[in-house]
């Protein structure tokens, strides 16, 4: 038996599957369960009751990606931290672009390691607007911000590249001296064989 479990709402999961008296007596039991109706026969519970359903079934649970996203909440505190520090989130596809005072490429590569969760979170109404509390919108990013945050990028493969260049120059320069100084053993040890004969 497997309870595939979706997303019905920000703070609720809707549970389906084939009947069975005592799954159907366990999840009735739930604070805040209800039963869906038919044709659905599905079951809306909240999100709080996760730890409930592991418990008993875990083994049959069957969670899509919303839920999992939902249940680690992680990527929402660390996106409304920043959205609360006065960085702006665009979403760019599945690309999270953060815009403001303070924005360095470090920070943009943690937004960007968390951009699945963080740009589902912004497209389900998650996360709020500072000091307002109304949901973000999923505004594309502006012109000015895309040609800023390509300019951070290009900057960085820039760097990157004349890093890789002083790296490689290094690295031939030792590898011409462990050269030169291979030689250079070879020439005594043979100056030494010369004088022994």
């Amino acid at each position: 038996m497997e309870i595939t479990i979706t997303m019905a709402g920000p703070s609720k999961m809707r549970l389906a599957f084939p009947y069975n008296p005592l799954v159907v007596a366990f999840v009735k039991g739930l604070p805040g369960a209800s039963f869906d109706g038919k044709p659905a026969n599905t079951w809306t519970v909240p999100l709080a009751r996760w730890e409930d359903l592991e418990a008993k079934y875990g083994a049959y649970l069957s969670p899509d990606y919303d839920v999992h996203v939902a249940l680690d909440d992680r990527p929402r505190v660390f996106a409304q931290n920043l959205i609360d520090l006065g960085v702006d989130l665009y979403l760019d596809g599945e690309r999270v672009i953060a815009s403001g005072a303070g924005v360095s490429p470090l920070l943009q590569q943690e937004v960007d390691a968390r951009a699945g969760a963080i740009a589902w979170l912004i497209r389900t109404g998650r996360l709020t607007e500072r000091a307002v509390g109304v949901p973000l919108k999923p505004w594309p990013a502006p012109a000015a911000v895309l040609d800023e945050y390509t300019a951070r990028m290009d900057a960085i493969l820039v760097k990157g590249i004349k890093n890789a260049k002083k790296a490689e120059e290094k690295r031939e320069q030792r590898e011409a001296q462990a050269k030169a100084a291979r030689q250079q053993k070879g020439t005594f040890q043979w100056n030494q064989a010369s004088l022994i004969e």
